[in-house]
């Protein structure tokens, strides 16, 4: 890395930013054009920057053909969409503009400007560009025309904080991306995570995801309990994956039987550093990204879970002070612990449960479902959650329910295909009608919609999700 103007490049962040067109970085190859140098004072290097009081910082690059590139060193302060807008002077040809990073083009930074008067600079906007945080090279490529380039602004477009109450009915109906970062190593459950899955969950109609997370295959056995890279990486990828997408993104502790079949003192210290280096490594992305302590904390009693929940959550508030939180009680998480779950005092909680009720259908698939006693006690279920939000003051969401096609632990066991679609349609329209958020557990299996490898859909989606228009 290799800025220019200061060790560390140009800093986008939470408020406008500009890169301006002549502060590309002096490394050997971070500039490829065919202008001649006219460098006017101002650079040597074999790109034409010519000086005019009359543009910003006076100076700007002229004569940028189609091929040519720019390169900057910036640090992004916070992850989240840009709106850009590029101030250029086109020929009577026309220009075209695009931003890289890595090699992999922006969505929606790529611009043109028809052929026309080339007498005027003018600004040519976009939106929805997702840029990731940290430092990064973003390369500025001309793909058509000659054109002049003063400078490009960058705009923030996201709340900076999220309301939990407004928040949680924003997410509407969500997708869980099950089996995949949770299972013992990517891809020994289901397909490995691919960028177009995400692509694919919003256009079929999803409005948030869940990343569920399994940390103890890759965080070290002794102190200072370090994360893998890989495994860092890896997870903050498909977390960009899902947030460039547009969605509100829950990322977990998942199944931690570590911690959850041996709940020790030096466990425990384990977990507080799990969760100190995941809190730390995400601070600066989107506000879209929401942070769940522990994933079904099977095994553990209710007084563990809540004194969990109140030191991880004392953990993440040190580096995350407004970032929204998800908290749920013990054992499977199902709506009745919701009673023997402790609420912290914090302004920034989500309630969770989760509910595959009754099992023996939506798991075991022994029973048929469809009953007016079976759609009572569902509704009975969504009600007692309303009422425990109302009177707690905190929204509520059940980031996990759905039906199984088949039981997986005994495939010849079959649920009813029309059964599960009644099933989830009272899930739907119980969670929608209370204000709760609900997330579909989908695993690439027996509980799947979602075909990853035809990137197809089964019938289940149209339930759970009105088709776009």
């Amino acid at each position: 890395m290799c800025g220019f103007l200061q060790e560390d490049g140009v800093t986008i962040g939470i408020q406008n930013s500009r890169i301006e067109a002549e502060d590309f970085d002096g490394c050997s190859g971070s500039y490829s054009t065919n202008a001649d140098n006219g460098g006017g004072g101002y650079r040597d290097a074999g790109v034409n920057i010519s000086a005019d009081e009359a543009n910003s910082n006076g100076y700007f690059v002229n004569q940028l053909e189609a091929g040519d590139y720019l390169e900057y060193s910036v640090n992004v302060a916070r992850s989240g969409h840009y709106g850009l807008a590029y101030r250029v002077l086109p020929s009577e040809s026309g220009a075209g503009y695009r931003l890289s990073v890595d090699g992999r083009v922006l969505s929606n930074s790529q611009v043109s400007v028809a052929a026309g008067d080339s007498s005027d600079w003018r600004y040519v906007h976009t939106s929805g560009i997702y840029l990731s945080d940290g430092p990064q090279i973003l390369r500025l490529e001309i793909t058509g025309g000659v054109s002049a380039l003063d400078y490009v602004d960058f705009a923030y477009d996201e709340a900076l904080v999220l309301e939990p109450h407004s928040t949680v009915q924003a997410m509407g109906i969500g997708i869980n991306l099950g089996n995949t970062l949770d299972a013992p190593s990517e891809g020994a459950w289901a397909s490995p995570a691919q960028k177009h899955h995400l692509e694919d969950f919003r256009e079929a109609g999803f409005l948030h995801v869940r990343i569920p997370v399994t940390w103890g295959n890759h965080i070290s056995n002794s102190e200072p309990y370090k994360v893998t890279d890989e495994r860092m990486d890896r997870t903050e990828e498909v977390v960009d994956w899902a947030l460039e997408q547009g969605y509100f993104v829950i990322l977990n502790a998942h199944h931690e039987s570590w911690l959850k079949d041996n709940y020790t003192s030096a466990n425990r210290d384990r977990f507080d550093a799990l969760w100190t280096q995941v809190a730390t490594r995400f601070q600066d992305k989107s506000a879209r990204l929401i942070f769940e302590i522990l994933n079904e904390p099977v095994g553990m009693t209710a007084s563990q879970v809540n004194s969990l929940n109140a030191r991880v959550l004392e953990i993440i508030r040190a580096s995350n002070p407004e970032r929204l939180v998800v908290i749920a009680g013990e054992d499977y998480s199902g709506i009745a612990t919701l009673d023997t779950l402790a609420v912290p005092d914090d302004d920034f909680l989500i309630g969770n449960f989760h509910s595959y009720d009754p099992w023996e259908f939506a798991g075991q698939c022994t029973r048929r479902w469809g009953s007016q006693q079976d759609i009572d006690e569902l509704t009975a279920i969504y009600q007692r959650a309303a009422n425990w939000s109302e009177d707690k003051g905190i929204p509520l969401m059940v980031n996990e329910f759905g039906a199984a096609k088949y039981d997986f632990t005994a495939p010849d066991n079959v649920c009813n295909h029309q059964d599960r679609l009644d099933y989830l349609h009272h899930h739907v329209t119980l969670a929608i009608g209370h204000g709760i958020a609900a997330s579909f557990w989908d695993d690439g299996g027996s509980f799947s919609s979602y075909d990853r490898e035809a990137r197809t859909w089964g019938d289940e989606k149209d339930v759970l999700v009105a088709p776009n228009p």
